[in-house]
């Protein structure tokens, strides 16, 4: 099956929030070149593409990740996420938890990525997780 790079990049940068001319000035280029690239009147180089794909990271930490899985051709996590059922939703917060404790222990990987998350993006991530603790009754402090 044929992925459409430009397509999924495309899907990507409004997923992530980020505009053109934000990227253009994160990565260096013109504007206008980052609209041609976008609607197919230019190709870039994979250097240069490469680059973009990395601006992107910066700009919104995760972004090369999900891009790359999504070329790949791997689950959409949105969607997979969104497909569980409450039970299996549960089993995978356990096995993520198992995974940032192992994380945790050879380096603060987790925390530096949510150190440089906007706070905004930080609350919407542990709102809810702090939710499903307090209703099994784990004691939770205060999300700031």
């Amino acid at each position: 099956m044929k992925r459409d790079y430009i397509e999924i990049f495309s899907a990507k940068l409004r997923k992530h929030g980020i505009k053109g001319k934000d990227l253009a000035e994160a990565s260096g280029r013109n504007p206008k070149t980052i609209s041609e690239i976008l609607n197919r009147k230019a190709s870039p180089s994979i250097e240069s593409f490469n680059h973009l794909i990395e601006c992107c990271d910066r700009l919104s930490p995760g972004f090369a990740d999900e891009y790359y899985l999504a070329l790949a051709g791997h689950v959409d996590l949105d969607n997979f996420v969104s497909s569980l059922s409450s039970n299996e939703l549960a089993v995978l917060l356990m096995n993520v938890s198992q995974r940032i404790r192992k994380l945790g222990a050879r380096e603060n990987a987790i925390a530096n990525t949510l150190q440089v998350l906007p706070p905004e993006s930080v609350k919407e991530l542990i709102e809810p997780l702090t939710e499903v603790l307090r209703a099994i009754g784990i004691a939770v402090g205060k999300v700031q």
